[in-house]
């Protein structure tokens, strides 16, 4: 399907904004007093997660509707029969996608603790260690050959996380009741976990064929009873110390009563669940429209929103500037885009795995910035 360039600009600004609006909107959660406590509820916040998720159904719905209106069943459209042809497995158990579900699960939970811990902008730069894991994952389970740019590429991401990290621990820590080290570390664990969750949706979606938005919202409605299943037995664990709730595991009640109490923290947690659902849903349109480096280029538009939202906003989100911040974030930006093929470098063998042909070179002109060896042919990209 062609998609104009209008259409296009609007999805992929959507998708920055409704990524950057999920990010604010935890930490504002996070930072909110109600009954004379902030809304510390990690394990009850990663529900509001998967609820966002399970919308996605709404999109899958939709989506087979209009196939059943232009091909009169779903298993006529051109996606299908590419499917069967293919070899991939047209019917599959939604069962399958409780695996990712549970990876999915200790990452959102992870990023829950992290956000409270330290502020948004080091939690999201510190997330990028999923190139280093998936590179890694990649390599093990998924047999695939790396090469050069990317392993330099994914030196990068690390020292730059190295330097972000730094600065979160140089300097005294100005989110309240914020422990650095337990807020890297929980990052640190939920790139670890999202990075497996890639890998394994990855196996999942060349072997079985379905809706894109019909996966994401099998793995939220898993999620969600996962939640419902757990959150009463935490309620009733008792628990002292940091990753505590309230002297419990997870104090549900007192975290809906919190909500109840604060109209802020009502509109918050609506916000969330609606945007966490309009950026999985944007987010699955924008991979049909735009090249894998153009959605790598939007992630880090997207963290440099949440940090200048955060400095202009301070108040709450416990930001302010560190030039190590900057240095370590413009570094592992470069490594990002080394390692995904945005930025081309014809030098030292890092560009030895390509073979563009000349009749591609207007696609790479708009999705690459080239540092060209000066021996290079004119017209080599």
């Amino acid at each position: 399907m062609a998609y104009s360039k209008t259409m296009i600009y609007l999805a992929m600004t959507g998708m920055v904004l409704s990524g950057a609006g999920s990010g604010i909107a935890i930490k504002l959660t996070n930072s909110t007093v109600s009954l004379g406590s902030e809304f510390h509820h990690p394990f009850f916040q990663c529900l509001t997660m998967f609820l966002g998720e399970v919308c996605c159904m709404v999109f899958a719905f939709y989506s087979r509707y209009q196939d059943k209106k232009k091909y009169g069943s779903f298993d006529k459209t051109p996606e299908y029969i590419e499917a069967e042809q293919k070899g991939m497995k047209v019917k599959y158990n939604p069962l399958v996608l409780a695996i990712p579900m549970l990876c999915d699960s200790l990452a959102s939970l992870t990023v829950m603790i992290g956000y409270i811990h330290i502020a948004a902008s080091i939690a999201q730069m510190i997330g990028s260690f999923i190139v280093f894991v998936t590179a890694v994952e990649a390599i093990i389970f998924l047999k695939q050959k790396l090469y050069k740019h990317h392993y330099v590429g994914a030196f990068l991401v690390v020292f730059g996380i190295i330097c972000v990290a730094y600065a979160a621990f140089s300097t005294e820590n100005e989110v309240a009741n914020g422990n650095t080290f337990i807020g890297v570390t929980a990052m640190i664990i939920s790139a670890i976990m999202q990075g497996t969750q890639f890998v394994i949706e990855d196996k999942i979606v060349r072997t079985y064929y379905s809706d894109s938005f019909e996966f994401a919202g099998w793995e939220g409605i898993w999620g969600t009873l996962l939640c419902l299943i757990v959150l009463p037995i935490f309620q009733f664990i008792p628990c002292e110390g940091e990753l505590c709730s309230d002297g419990y595991i997870e104090n549900s009640i007192f975290a809906l009563q919190q909500i109840a109490n604060s109209p802020r923290l009502i509109f918050l947690t609506i916000f969330t669940i609606l945007i966490i659902c309009a950026y999985n849903g944007i987010g699955l349109l924008v991979t049909k429209m735009v090249s894998s480096p153009n959605r790598v280029i939007l992630r880090q538009i997207k963290i440099v929103v949440i940090w200048i939202f955060f400095l202009i906003y301070p108040y709450e989100g416990g930001e302010s500037f560190k030039i190590i911040q900057l240095i370590g974030f413009a570094v592992l930006v470069f490594g990002v885009f080394l390692y995904n093929e945005v930025i081309i470098i014809h030098h030292c063998g890092l560009a030895d795995h390509l073979s563009i042909q000349k009749d591609k070179e207007d696609v790479h002109s708009e999705n690459y910035i080239e540092f060209q060896d000066s021996n290079a042919p004119p017209n080599q990209p």
